[in-house]
């Protein structure tokens, strides 16, 4: 959804972002009234660091170009944040694009890349702009990942002899990203026609994921230093990082156990609908829901089981079958072995919501019929599963303590694991990246802390960053847990903590 929340297309199904939708601009206004409100002390005008406000993102480049919409932003930024604040706006230098943002009274700036032709680039702006400062609002040292993708790769000789020649022409340059990040928990987003994102943001930032600065970080530094004084005082350099050869996992309940203990306890959100509902009509935005029902007759054996409407992966479980869907990779029909009377669960994740473009309208879970050799079922059953897209609770752990019922006997996912780890006396909690190398596809924690998802066999994301501050001091016991979703039988039950991060090429 670009940025935007879930629960607008609960508000309007139908809403058309990022235009005059008079529900989309209820919104907008009504998040810009407290947002604007706090940013307006923070001014430079106001002794603050705020030097500019950007109206709206690459707005020339999408499909909208609603003209209406661009002057009410500004004008409604105005008004709260006075008439002599600079507001700004950017594209990739291209007329036509700059002309579908136009708004009078804007700063015109640029999006590059180490490709650009600066000349000609800046060229573009001067004409769109007249009078003012050149600026890049995003030059780019790197590019965001997808899964099953090599890590991209920005050749840096290209990046630093482009990012020379905008210091040439006396124009800003702000780097996107300088400090790469982590799409902790279930942020992460997607790309329409490439995929979900990972966990990872790092971006190949001259700054890493981690915060430390990079090869990349001292040559940008050694340029800058040839047209700008640089700051006194002593160069950063990588912080100590923590690390662990091996930490063993143990077999802890399954996710139908946790399930079946907490809808005892009344404790599982739960809709009951003839019809899949999506997440929105749900009320949630992020992880997984599980859709039951009871097949009603016979089917054959096996029968194909249609699930056209899948956002974005599914789990499907019988008596008999385990399978996976995949909006994705175009897989929405799988064989199954089901018996009439039986229940035939689908658990739906919601892999990421689609950042840009005509596509970001993203809704989430089943959003058509499901069919049985072409029988529609229908009188489903959706429950939240129980896995927090930033933190479990403190009661989720004593809850997860009391589910430790399981079979030793049978360990297959889906499942939590749980591998156990302290400090010795001297050493601090650093950062470190938990490296699942041997396991699936699943979400992983640090202690109470979602740090998003893994899946290593695909890529090109391996390890997870892991802050220090989400471990605990010596004397206290720090518990990694796993939900692992499709491996059946991990092949080794054991994770390492290491000091470098894994991108895979």
């Amino acid at each position: 959804n670009g940025g935007l929340p879930y629960w607008l297309l609960r508000l309007n199904p139908h809403m058309k972002y990022r235009t005059s939708d008079k529900t989309y601009i209820a919104a907008v206004d009504r998040w810009m009234s407290v947002l604007l409100t706090l940013v307006k002390p923070f001014l430079y005008n106001n002794g603050g660091p705020i030097i500019t406000v950007q109206v709206e993102n690459e707005y020339g480049q999408y499909c909208a170009c609603d003209h209406s919409y661009m002057a009410h932003l500004a004008s409604y930024m105005r008004t709260y944040l006075g008439e002599d604040v600079i507001l700004f706006r950017t594209d990739i230098p291209n007329r036509k694009m700059y002309k579908c943002d136009a708004i009078n009274g804007t700063l015109v700036t640029a999006d590059f890349d180490s490709e650009s032709v600066v000349s000609q680039s800046l060229h573009v702006v001067r004409e769109a702009q007249g009078r003012g400062p050149l600026i890049v609002t995003e030059y780019y040292p790197g590019w965001m990942d997808h899964w099953g993708r090599p890590h991209v790769r920005v050749n840096h000789s290209a990046f630093l002899s482009t990012f020379e020649q905008i210091l040439k022409y006396n124009a800003s340059v702000n780097f996107y990203m300088y400090h790469g990040g982590t799409n902790f928990g279930f942020s992460s987003g997607s790309n329409a026609g490439v995929g979900p994102q990972p966990t990872s943001y790092d971006y190949g930032a001259p700054l890493s994921e981690a915060g430390d600065p990079t090869d990349l970080y001292y040559k940008i530094r050694a340029i800058t230093g040839k047209y700008l004084p640089l700051p006194h005082g002593q160069v950063p350099k990588p912080s100590p990082k923590y690390s662990l050869d091996r930490v063993n996992m143990t077999c802890g309940p399954s996710l139908d156990e946790v399930m079946n203990f907490l809808r005892r306890k009344g404790r599982l959100k739960t809709a009951n609908s003839v019809y899949p509902m999506s997440f929105e009509e749900f009320g949630q935005g992020f992880g997984y829901v599980s859709y039951t029902t009871t097949v009603p007759f016979q089917s054959r054996s096996p029968a194909v089981l249609d699930v056209p409407g899948i956002k974005d992966r599914g789990y499907v479980f019988t008596r008999y079958t385990k399978a996976v869907l995949s909006s994705w990779n175009g897989v929405r029909s799988v064989p199954v072995v089901v018996g009439k009377g039986e229940t035939l669960k689908i658990i739906v994740e919601n892999t990421g919501r689609i950042n840009y473009g005509v596509r970001n309208h993203d809704p989430k879970g089943i959003l058509s019929n499901v069919t049985l050799d072409g029988e529609v079922l229908t009188n489903w059953t959706m429950e939240a599963v129980p896995i927090p897209d930033t933190k479990f609770l403190s009661e989720s752990f004593d809850l997860l303590d009391e589910a430790m019922f399981n079979d030793s006997e049978n360990c297959s996912a889906p499942r939590f694991y749980f591998g156990k780890f302290s400090l010795h006396e001297h050493e601090e909690p650093l950062d470190t990246f938990l490296d699942p190398t041997g396991w699936t596809r699943g979400v992983a924690f640090m202690n109470e802390w979602n740090l998003g998802r893994y899946w290593p066999m695909v890529g090109p994301q391996v390890t997870l960053y892991v802050p220090g501050a989400f471990i605990k001091p010596h004397m206290k016991t720090n518990v990694i847990t796993l939900v692992e979703m499709e491996d059946p039988m991990p092949r080794s039950m054991t994770v390492t903590l290491t000091n470098v991060i894994t991108l895979v090429e």
